[in-house]
């Protein structure tokens, strides 16, 4: 297909094999293996970033990009993974997705407090138009060493982001669809539940979503592309 009228598959890495990430929680489970925690994050994170981003919405989008959230993910996992029983990658990416959402959210709410003390705090005179008290860190999670070439990262990288952006231009219907069964891979019956409809009448949503998006992501690429 071309980039005229994108694929949306084509932005999308394939998740890794779900037995092999059940076998990692399995170890943990049994022997409190950090080492296996890791490496269930690392093979997970760059689609739980993506679903993050959406999750939050605009205004906090910011905050997953410049907090060191993949330590602190980490913690809560540690406590709660014990009792996590895994069945489909949709809800392994649905366990990881809410421990960030609710840590960039906590995190947020701490940091607009925080600066509303510190104003409070400090003399007016003192208060330099511009002046920032967060910090420009973009620890994030850290990206694997190993994968393709630097030139094929940034070209994946650049269709992920137009992708990921387009979905601001849709609907809320056809977003949620696209999140559900693009981004969690979430089966059919799985999101007719979830919507309250039909497993025919989700499938045609999802038919006019994939479209709209294609729509949408056309209109962002640069022309002669």
């Amino acid at each position: 297909m071309s980039r005229s009228t994108p694929d949306p598959a084509t932005s999308f890495d394939e998740l890794p094999d779900l037995q092999m990430s059940v076998a990692l929680i399995r170890r943990y489970q049994d022997g409190d293996d950090e080492k296996a925690l890791g490496e269930l994050l690392d093979r997970y994170q760059g689609r739980i970033r993506r679903i993050a981003r959406q999750e939050l919405g605009q205004h906090l989008r910011q905050h997953l990009d410049s907090l060191d959230i993949r330590q602190e993910v980490n913690m809560v996992a540690m406590r709660k993974l014990k009792s996590l029983e895994v069945r489909s990658h949709s809800s392994l990416l649905r366990w990881f997705t809410r421990i960030v959402v609710n840590q960039v959210t906590d995190a947020h709410d701490r940091l607009t407090a925080n600066k509303r003390d510190m104003r409070r705090n400090v003399p007016l005179e003192a208060r330099a138009p511009g002046a920032r008290g967060d910090g420009d860190s973009q620890v994030g999670f850290v990206p694997s060493a190993r994968g393709p070439r630097p030139d094929e990262q940034a070209e994946a990288a650049e269709l992920r982001r137009v992708f990921d952006e387009a979905l601001d231009d849709l609907s809320p219907d056809h977003r949620r669809i696209l999140l559900l069964r693009n981004y969690y891979e979430a089966d059919w019956r799985e999101i007719a539940a979830e919507l309250g409809r039909s497993v025919e009448a989700v499938q045609q949503l999802h038919l006019r979503a994939q479209l709209k998006w294609s729509q949408a992501v056309s209109r962002r690429l640069p022309k002669g592309v």
